[in-house]
């Protein structure tokens, strides 16, 4: 793999190889289609759209810029970033003005390197570091794959044993039904495979992913059986179920804290969603793409991904649209631009107010509601460092909150209690970072644990005596 993407012989040029010359065309589809062995990695094949003709080379674009982020405070990042047209300044420029403006980020200002330097320095000190970042995320998304395959077969397991208590040893020599042919699957299983999922997102609302996470994995694979038989139509229904199952499952390991793997099942949920031509679960899937770049603090990507959603345009629903603007403001408040923020926040609400009713069996956006949005108002305001304002959105959100949306009651309680403490009121604080903690130890939320380890850690680095915040940190640490 190393020597196709970059060779190391000591005559070969500075820009030989698949790595360098996507890096160095990366707005050339036609550049990008020639890097064989970098589109079939799955990082790579993980995030295509399936059925639209460049959609791994977009996909490789993706994964190239998420490697070379603009926070990235790293030489090699700065200078691979000229010289693919990255930064103000060198888009569109030719490859030789692209490497004298790179010589800038390799030398001192008054004698900057010169492009003959730049080129090897490159050959021998960027493309190896980019290569090595490439084989970290391609290795992190296939233990992923891996880890999401072992949960299926431990499902799988579980439930057969399950039924081996239940009834006894009447079973015993008969395996799980395979369907062999389109005869074998019943047009009505997409139907019944909604209403379960309807039931499934309930209870996960009021229990967390621990319970569920099996349960989903398995009707996944029994989806991906039926899905290898069935006829054309029968089979653009499942593709859809399919896709918002593998995307429940995608939202259950974030919310457990196993990112990789909740954006390896958020990738297949977006395929199958274009497949099935559903635009509403493709802004969707998009929107969701963008939360899990929030959780990890990528503000370009998050920003990317909702403006992608939203160009999928009025096909999509005003529900689905309203999620997709309130991530985008997330995406502007990490990066600390309030008006951006504060714009997108708007037209979310100007959206909710419109919406129609959603389909209770699907349930896109079903949650964004009014008070939905206070509380992203509230998360943004803390992202801001706007505190009190914080606190007040929290409060509008937490006044109004459906009591079947428990786990999510526990998260914004938790985010509430940071900000409380970033406005100087450490009491408060640990009185509602307690509420939250309660609500942790029946769902088993790692996203509001983390935010309750932050207020603990701030907590900690505070002089005070004061009883309630003493109590708040002994019972987070009976449980974390």
């Amino acid at each position: 793999m190393r020597s196709r993407l970059i060779p190391n012989r000591p005559q070969d040029r500075w820009d030989d190889g698949e790595l360098p010359r996507a890096i160095l065309n990366l707005d050339d589809h036609a550049a990008l289609r020639g890097c064989a062995l970098m589109l079939r990695l799955a990082c790579v094949q993980r995030r295509c759209l399936e059925g639209a003709r460049p959609s791994p080379e977009v996909a490789l674009r993706e994964v190239l810029l998420e490697l070379l982020p603009q926070a990235l405070d790293h030489p090699s990042c700065a200078v691979l970033r000229v010289l693919a047209g990255l930064e103000p300044g060198s888009a569109g420029r030719r490859r030789d003005e692209r490497q004298r403006l790179a010589g800038d980020r390799l030398g001192p200002a008054r004698h900057p390197a010169t492009p003959r330097t730049v080129r090897r320095r490159v050959k021998a000190d960027c493309w190896p570091w980019l290569l090595d970042r490439l084989i970290e995320l391609e290795t992190e998304h296939r233990r992923a794959l891996d880890a999401s395959a072992t949960n299926l077969r431990s499902a799988t397991t579980r439930q057969q044993s399950a039924v081996g208590v239940n009834l006894g040893s009447e079973l015993n020599g008969f395996a799980p039904f395979t369907p062999s042919r389109a005869a074998d699957v019943d047009p009505e299983m997409a139907a019944r495979l909604l209403d379960l999922r309807a039931a499934l997102v309930q209870t996960d609302s009021l229990l967390g992913p621990g319970r569920l996470l099996a349960t989903v994995c398995e009707q996944i694979s029994l989806i991906e059986d039926h899905l290898a038989v069935a006829v054309a139509n029968v089979r653009t229904e499942l593709l859809m179920v399919g896709a918002l199952y593998a995307e429940f499952a995608g939202w259950l390991f974030d919310d457990a804290g196993q990112l990789p793997a909740g954006s390896a099942w958020s990738d297949r949920a977006l395929g199958w969603a274009h497949a099935a031509g559903c635009a509403d679960l493709v802004s969707y899937v998009l929107m969701r793409k963008a939360q899990q770049a929030m959780l990890v603090k990528q503000a370009d990507l998050v920003i990317s991904f909702a403006q992608a959603a939203e160009r999928i345009g009025p096909r999509a629903s005003d529900l689905v649209l309203a999620s997709v603007a309130q991530q985008e403001a997330h995406g502007h408040a990490l990066a600390g631009d309030e008006r951006a923020a504060m714009v997108a926040l708007a037209r979310a609400y100007d959206m909710v107010a419109d919406a129609a009713p959603p389909d209770d069996r699907i349930g896109l956006a079903a949650h964004c509601d009014v008070g939905y949005l206070h509380a992203q108002r509230g998360s943004c305001m803390v992202r801001l460092g706007r505190p009190r304002a914080a606190v007040g959105a929290f409060d509008e959100a937490l006044s109004c909150w459906p009591s079947d949306y428990r786990r999510e009651r526990g998260l914004y309680l938790a985010r509430k209690s940071r900000a409380l403490l970033s406005a100087g009121e450490p009491c408060e604080a640990a009185v509602t970072g307690s509420e939250a903690l309660s609500i942790v130890r029946t769902t088993g939320s790692a996203r509001t644990l983390d935010e309750l380890r932050d207020l603990d850690a701030a907590l900690a680095r505070i002089s005070t005596a004061d009883t309630q915040v003493e109590t708040f940190r002994y019972e987070l640490a009976t449980i974390a």
